[in-house]
């Protein structure tokens, strides 16, 4: 990963973070959007590269905790599958 794209993704991760904050002062906590497919996917594919779960969740767009609770409520033997997580 180049410097340039480590940049964006700490802004976003910024931006996430305030627009997280903004929510939470109107009482928007709690609300849990399920994942589309393409970003099970994305998941399944970040995570073969060794990225952690911040690194994936800036890369999706999504909070960390929810990577984390997907991670861990569709993970095998064979690790993560995007595929049985969306079924």
């Amino acid at each position: 990963m180049s410097a340039t794209e480590v940049k964006r993704l700490r802004d976003k991760q910024r931006w996430n973070q305030d627009t997280l904050t903004a929510k939470c002062k109107e009482g928007f906590v709690g609300n849990y959007a399920q994942l589309t497919p393409e970003q099970r996917y994305h998941i399944q594919a970040i995570k073969k590269t060794g990225s952690n779960q911040t690194e994936i969740a800036l890369a999706i767009g999504v909070d960390r905790s929810t990577v984390s609770r997907e991670l861990v409520h569709n993970r095998g033997k064979g690790g993560y599958r995007s595929k049985q997580a969306h079924q």
